[in-house]
């Protein structure tokens, strides 16, 4: 009775108009499932197939740093089915809370957008799309935490991380991608694939960002000796690694 007469109030003044615009403007809406930075899966796309293709793909991992909504992930893993890849495991690692507060260079390093808390969305919420979309949870699994706490030995050891086909770092910030360089090392071999989405910002300043981090791999990994794959979306760059002298 009193739900009835205070509807009954609402619409002979108006309010009930006045609040249901107010509710689809303000209320909880549901994120788009869409990539983030699209030519990024075409970057993913001919790693994969390339991997298959030389006979690399079975009995190795495809990791992803930085999943942000989570379709990138989805992507690799449809599309690992797709190939036919009986035995390549996706792993997306992610803090879930955005990106981190900017420390070392990075507190100095201008970029749109690349703001503490930036490019947010909850493993809830990337769960549900995942799930929605069919993701095959048996070989698909998510990592939250910081990357300073999750992207350490016992990590690779618990998940029991194998040979790394394809890495993609999506970072921004260059301690990011540097405590990502350093976990997955141990895990590149000869053709691993690493897709850094973030390779061109910072005007291409080779002392920022994932150029910095990657050099410094190289630097203190003499034998890895990398090979321009593809340029994406002019924004990204992917190598193809080679191990020996």
């Amino acid at each position: 009775m009193l739900r009835a007469a205070t509807r009954q109030i609402l619409e002979t003044t108006h309010l009930l108009r006045v609040a249901r615009r107010l509710k689809a403007r303000l209320g909880p809406r549901e994120e788009p499932f869409s990539p983030c930075t699209p030519h990024l899966l075409i970057a993913v796309q001919r790693s994969l197939r390339l991997c298959s293709e030389r006979g690399q793909a079975e009995g190795s991992d495809y990791l992803e740093f930085g999943v942000y909504r989570g379709f990138a992930l989805w992507y690799a893993q449809a599309l690992i089915k797709d190939l036919g890849i009986r035995d390549m495991r996706c792993f997306g690692f992610d803090s879930f809370a955005g990106l981190p507060p900017p420390t070392g260079i990075d507190v100095s390093s201008q970029e749109p957008g690349f703001h503490e808390g930036a490019l947010t969305a909850s493993r809830a919420a990337v769960e549900a799309h995942l799930t929605r979309n069919g993701t095959d949870w048996s070989r698909t699994a998510l990592v939250e935490g910081w990357y300073e706490n999750t992207l350490v030995p016992q990590t690779r050891a618990e998940r029991g991380l194998r040979r790394c086909s394809v890495c993609v770092v999506d970072c921004d910030l260059y301690e990011s991608a540097r405590l990502v360089l350093e976990f997955v090392e141990p895990l590149l071999a000869d053709g691993s694939i690493l897709l850094f989405d973030d390779w061109n910002v910072y005007q291409r300043d080779p002392n920022k960002g994932e150029r910095r981090a990657f050099a410094e791999l190289l630097e203190r990994r003499p034998d890895i000796r990398p090979e321009p794959l593809m340029e994406f979306g002019g924004h990204g760059q992917g190598f193809v690694l080679k191990f020996g002298p």
